[in-house]
């Protein structure tokens, strides 16, 4: 019991040292030093525990947030890549109509270099499309291009569907103040309305 007044900082240490002048404030001394040392190792374990686990969740939810804003970075290049080839496959079929539903690379090339589109982009169509190897790209090799400009366009809507969607503030209920903000509102308009009637002309009239 004693001990325990001690930790506590209740203690006379007149009455210690009188007991034996030697022992008593040795023993004193040495135990205050230890119960200090054992009850701040406590006490920092406890905050050290605390401080990882907090440490620890915020490190998950960054890695979280960090993926999902790759994802949708990812995404918006695709989907601004995807939109340039979808320009591109519209010049090509602006200019095969003028063609007769043929051209071969040299008139192809001429007329989308005059519609901002640069060599190395034209080649690589070209290469990928003409599959007969004839330098020339006809209407069934132009509709398999629409058709895998297409089949882009639908992965990258799948891709954008399956996407986590972060919380905002439409994602919770509306509060009071909210509410009390529309009715507001909805008061406003209702006196604009009423001095419309009163000025002589009915709001229906004034929308019209």
């Amino acid at each position: 019991f004693t001990q325990f007044r001690i930790i506590l900082g209740d203690f006379n240490f007149t009455e210690v040292e009188e007991a034996n002048r030697i022992l008593g404030p040795v023993y004193f001394t040495t135990f205050v030093f230890f119960m200090f040392f054992i009850l701040l190792n406590m006490f920092l374990a406890i905050i050290n525990d605390t401080y990882s686990e907090v440490k620890s969740d915020m490190a998950q939810q960054k890695a979280e947030m960090e993926l999902s804003d790759l994802i949708r970075k990812g995404y918006n290049k695709a989907m601004i890549k995807l939109k340039l080839k979808k320009t591109t496959v519209d010049d090509i079929s602006e200019s095969l109509r003028q063609g007769g539903g043929k051209l071969n690379f040299d008139e192809l090339r001429q007329d989308l270099k005059g519609k901002g589109h640069t060599d190395a982009e034209i080649e690589a169509i070209f290469t990928k499309y003409d599959q007969d190897g004839d330098q020339e790209l006809t209407e069934h090799e132009h509709q398999q291009m629409r058709d895998d400009l297409e089949k882009e366009r639908e992965d990258l809507d799948l891709d954008r569907s399956s996407l986590p969607r972060p919380l905002s503030s439409r994602s919770f209920p509306r509060s009071l103040d909210d509410s009390e903000e529309d009715e507001d509102e909805d008061s406003g308009h209702s006196s604009r309305r009423r001095g419309s009637s009163s000025s002589g002309v009915s709001y229906e009239e004034f929308q019209v």
